[in-house]
């Protein structure tokens, strides 16, 4: 009777421990160097549990974006880290409630979303594609029917799929590597002005030469077999 007991228990803990929570969170500002800067959108999706959590769908299924593991919770603020589609080795922050996370990239730009209950209009992140060059997880959702095994059955066959390719040493999955464009020299002193590259996400002067092109090594595959 106590043996059946403890199992009963002990599948009510692990229920508890792996339950997953879907939330949507949209960018409302980042700052880089120091300075915050309003900058709204990239809309998406996260399904949280006390391990892990991943990019996915409403329903909590992984766009296999990578994988953010759960490291610690400081002054109540729960830490994940990982690799998502904004990179690698980036580490979320949330409050206690997951109410606002930020994010923080390698580069020490740090990305600040807000929680909201339904996305709004224009502001969901595209993704070009489920493939990554990164490892991807997905767990099964308490939600799931019965077509769960088929679903894992695919899953593997990706995950077989994605062992068989080497990620591209050059552009290291960005598909692109940097170039100097040659630029028509200017006279007189001209304040420069700068943008973030929509590639790279580097601040850089409109008239530096900055500019990327098709790796040359993998030809934009972000990876070779």
């Amino acid at each position: 009777m106590k043996s059946i007991i403890f199992f009963i228990l002990f599948l009510s803990v692990l229920g508890i421990s792996a339950q997953n929570r879907t939330y949507y969170y949209e960018r409302i500002a980042k700052v880089k160097n120091g300075n915050k800067s309003m900058d709204s959108g990239d809309g998406h999706y996260l399904t949280i549990n006390n391990k892990i959590l991943y990019e996915s769908d409403e329903n909590g299924f992984s766009k296999k974006k990578g994988t953010v593991t759960y490291m610690n919770s400081n002054n109540n603020r729960p830490m994940y880290e990982g690799t998502s589609y904004l990179g690698s080795n980036l580490s979320y922050v949330f409050n206690s409630d997951y109410s606002r996370l930020n994010i923080h990239a390698v580069d020490g730009t740090i990305y600040v979303y807000q929680r909201k209950s339904s996305p709004t209009e224009g502001m969901m992140r595209v993704y070009e594609s489920d493939d990554s060059p990164y490892n991807s997880y997905s767990f099964s959702n308490t939600q799931q029917n019965n077509s769960s095994s088929n679903n894992k059955t695919i899953s593997q066959k990706k995950n077989r799929k994605e062992k068989e390719k080497e990620l591209c040493h050059v552009c290291k999955g960005t598909k692109y590597v940097s170039q100097n464009i040659p630029t028509v020299c200017e006279y007189g002193i001209r304040k420069p002005v700068y943008y973030i590259c929509r590639i790279c996400g580097k601040s850089v002067a409109r008239n530096s030469g900055h500019g990327h092109k098709t790796c040359p090594y993998c030809k934009g595959y972000g990876y070779i077999r």
